[in-house]
């Protein structure tokens, strides 16, 4: 994989400006991980298999997971059901995924400025997804960059119901290249599909290592870029997760408080930033106490 290395916004648009093609792009908080989907992570943990050399038929592995695993449980459970229509295997997919089931399916954006902030996520993962333990706050993230509109690489899957079966497109052998998919915008991850540009990588079972490039967002420009894309471009979790389970997400017990305009709130915080002798930050506390009620 080819790396590119970038600090901040504008370097970033810059190095993607160097792109010819319209390519889709995901972040990952941590460079170390694999472009690999939520299923082949979590069949590679449960069996240790090698997935790269295929010794243990991983092809037929991955596409049994996703119908004996996902798909049939989810039909008989009437998950396919949508406004009382029945979707597709691919669209119940996807819709699992949003809940957060691990499927074959690999989020990507057609924004970059959506794929550098996942890049800069911080914290730690819920441990459902993690390789290597690795806290996010102390590693370099990634922001895969893929030409989807090569055809020699990548194919659209099919649009007609009757094609988009698991069968068809998870096969029991690997497949000649991999596909990918614009979600259409309905149902309860209709916002987030819309705001954040969502496209569908979907390995079968993999996706090839040489169709990938990679840029690296530094460790120690992740705080200063998340800050800028929430302040200059209103890119954060609140406008990134419109639906109601992403709200509710981003309102967990240690999640920050964004939105309340609460005087005595920020004169707390006023009084803390001074107790750390960050002046500016205090002055800016005590600036939006007077601002949020300037009669008291």
């Amino acid at each position: 994989m080819m790396e590119e290395k970038a600090t901040g916004i504008d370097r970033f648009l810059a190095e993607i400006r160097k792109f010819q093609e319209r390519p889709a792009f995901r972040g990952h908080p941590d460079n170390k991980s694999k472009l690999r989907s939520s299923a082949t992570r979590r069949l590679v943990r449960k069996y240790r298999c090698n997935i790269l050399k295929d010794d243990l038929g991983f092809s037929k592995m991955h596409a049994n997971y996703h119908f004996s695993e996902l798909i049939q449980p989810a039909l008989m459970n009437g998950h396919d059901l949508e406004d009382g229509n029945r979707i597709s295997d691919l669209e119940l997919l996807a819709k699992l995924q949003h809940f957060g089931a691990a499927t074959g399916l690999i989020d990507f954006t057609w924004n970059p400025i959506v794929a550098l902030w996942f890049a800069c996520r911080a914290g730690r993962e819920d441990g459902r997804d993690r390789e290597d333990g690795r806290d996010w706050d102390k590693c370099d993230g990634t922001v895969f960059v893929i030409n989807l509109n090569d055809p020699t690489q990548f194919q659209i899957a099919p649009n007609e119901i009757e094609k988009q079966t698991v069968q068809a497109i998870f096969p029991r052998e690997p497949a000649d290249s991999p596909y990918y998919w614009e979600p259409p915008p309905r149902g309860p991850s209709a916002p987030r599909t819309l705001r954040q540009r969502s496209v569908f990588v979907i390995g079968r079972p993999l996706v090839p290592e040489h169709v990938v490039k990679e840029i690296v967002i530094l460790t120690a420009d992740k705080k200063e870029i998340k800050r800028e894309l929430e302040e200059r471009l209103d890119t954060d979790e609140l406008s990134l997760f419109m639906d109601i389970h992403g709200f509710s997400v981003a309102n967990h017990p240690e999640s920050p408080i964004r939105r309340m305009d609460d005087p005595i709130g920020h004169f707390h915080q006023g009084n803390r930033s001074y107790q750390q002798d960050d002046y500016s930050r205090a002055i800016g506390g005590y600036d939006r106490c007077i601002e949020s009620k300037p009669s008291a």
